[in-house]
């Protein structure tokens, strides 16, 4: 289970850091667009990231 934790800090820090540069170049790129409401926040996102990855470390899940 210890090997498990590790590969999901591991999968959600990387995800963070695709993120943000992702959000960035979006926000950039067109001046035009609005923020919409209803969309995830990145703790929100972070939140269901870890929780897919956990069940698929117990074996709940199969990707």
């Amino acid at each position: 289970m210890k090997k498990c934790i590790i590969t999901v800090y591991y999968l959600i820090d990387n995800f963070c850091k695709i993120y943000q540069e992702w959000e960035r170049k979006r926000l950039i790129s067109s001046s035009n667009q609005r923020n919409k409401d209803g969309k995830l926040s990145l703790a929100e996102l972070l939140r269901a990231e870890k929780d897919i990855i956990i069940k698929v470390c117990k074996g709940n899940i199969s990707l």
